[in-house]
């Protein structure tokens, strides 16, 4: 009758059918080992299912937060037009187009961080004057790591009226391309742009006035100039080619260095007053490869070849700049032109 029992049964049946104490006891050890083998494997499998309860959990919010909706990170952006008028982190969760007679995304609040996800917001093209993504009177802004293009007006508009309103926004990572005005245009003042392409637009690919910092970012094609700035501005490290006007245009007190200019239609590069112009590279532009408006200039260790007039030119009747270590060659004028008392280190031409 034992036979259908398993092994911890047949031993509480035997013990239950004998009266030899010896017996007894040796059947009493054995059952309790039997239990606790049990209730081990009990714990064991019980454990097993809390981790994998937990791993699923951790899984879940992951998903849910970074690749879903963002709804413990942000909000998601699903379609256009929209319009942010909170302060947050929004993000774009897929590849949008609008419709004509929009903007694409409107953004009515400060302190907003744009995140596109490596998607893109896509025009209709056409005219009107309508922005992928337009920011009026507002501050404190990011926009970042995607694609906007095929607006009919700018890419990235932002106006706050004024150039002496500081604003703060941030454009890092984007790619503007094939608007019908400005790629990035940023009329306030203390804005940073970084590592950006701007790409076959009508007007400028990058404009930032005053204060701003322009860095890393990569400009050709563009109906005006490749980066246009205000005064006081710092330009390093970006690539500008084959632009309708300047390469790099700035205004007075800047800083531009590191930055290379090539075959733009018009200057590779061109300062106002009181600037400091250093390891800049520019080569086979239309006009000249420098341009230096107004005294007080530094200019050191550009190198300019190819370029149709001048190397590097200074206004002739402004003086008080210092021009050394430069190299200037195979220019329509290789002479580095400047008058009215300037102050020439060793220079090779």
């Amino acid at each position: 009758p034992t036979c259908s029992l398993n092994l911890l049964d047949r031993q509480f049946y035997a013990y239950t059918q004998t009266n030899d104490p010896a017996v007894q006891r040796t059947l009493s050890h054995k059952n309790n080992e039997a239990l606790s083998l049990r209730g081990e494997s009990v714990m064991k499998k019980r454990a097993k299912a809390l981790i994998s309860f937990i791993f699923v959990s951790v899984a879940l919010f992951l998903f849910l937060a970074i690749d879903t909706s963002h709804a413990f990170l942000g909000k998601g952006i699903f379609y256009l037009p929209y319009t942010i008028s909170s302060p947050g982190t929004y993000y774009v969760m897929k590849d949008l187009k609008c419709p004509p007679g929009s903007h694409g995304i409107t953004i009515r609040a400060d302190n907003v961080t744009l995140d596109l996800m490596g998607f893109s917001l896509i025009g209709p093209g056409g005219t009107g004057d309508y922005d992928g993504v337009h920011i009026n009177n507002r501050k404190n802004v990011e926009i970042r790591n995607g694609t906007v293009r095929n607006f009919p007006k700018d890419g990235i508009w932002e106006n706050c009226g004024s150039t002496l309103v500081i604003t703060n926004h941030r454009i890092i990572n984007v790619r503007v391309q094939g608007n019908g005005n400005s790629g990035i245009y940023l009329y306030g003042s203390g804005n940073f742009v970084h590592q950006c392409t701007a790409v076959g637009n009508a007007d400028s690919g990058i404009t930032a006035l005053d204060g701003s910092t322009v860095t890393g970012n990569t400009c050709s094609g563009n109906g005006w100039h490749g980066i246009k700035t205000g005064a006081g501005v710092t330009v390093t490290g970006n690539t500008c080619f084959d632009n309708t006007r300047d390469g790099i245009l700035a205004n007075a007190g800047s800083t531009i260095s590191g930055n290379t200019c090539f075959q733009n239609k018009d200057i590779g590069i061109y300062v106002g007053y009181g600037s400091t112009v250093t390891g800049n590279t520019c080569a086979r532009n239309l006009v000249h490869g420098i341009c230096c408006d107004g005294p007080a200039h530094t200019i050191i260790g550009n190198t300019c070849f190819e370029n149709t007039d001048h190397g590097i030119y200074i206004n002739p009747s402004m003086g008080n700049c210092l021009i050394d270590q430069n190299t200037s060659f195979n220019n329509g004028t290789n002479l580095i032109d400047s008058y009215g008392g300037c102050v020439y280190g060793i220079n090779k031409y």
